[in-house]
């Protein structure tokens, strides 16, 4: 949703939800260690465009929920008794981002 802030710009924000359901890392689908858990990711963006559109600021947060998503889990059968092979998204970020645009819009 874009709201205009008169002769300040405007201000942009966005939020982004997705739910992944439960699969499995590998195609046999028989071992309990190859699912992968469901999960949520809450993505939220504030964005403000000078009039001109040249400068831009960015308030952002990403995977607000902060809890460990595996992307895959595998552990082959030759290496039982190792280490599992693990493979993790990103934790929770937020920051801020200045853009400046060389000619305008």
């Amino acid at each position: 949703m874009t709201l205009p802030v008169g002769e300040y710009g405007t201000v942009t924000s966005v939020l982004s939800f997705n739910w992944v359901d439960d699969y499995f890392a590998r195609p046999f689908n028989v071992a309990a260690i190859d699912r992968v858990d469901s999960y949520t990711q809450t993505d939220v963006r504030f964005i403000w465009r000078s009039p001109a559109g040249q400068w831009t600021v960015e308030l952002f947060g990403t995977h607000l929920e902060d809890e460990a998503i595996y992307g895959r889990r595998i552990v082959p059968p030759e290496f039982v008794g190792n280490p599992a092979q693990l493979a993790l998204f990103a934790p929770r970020r937020y920051g801020v981002q200045v853009g400046f645009a060389w000619g305008g819009q």
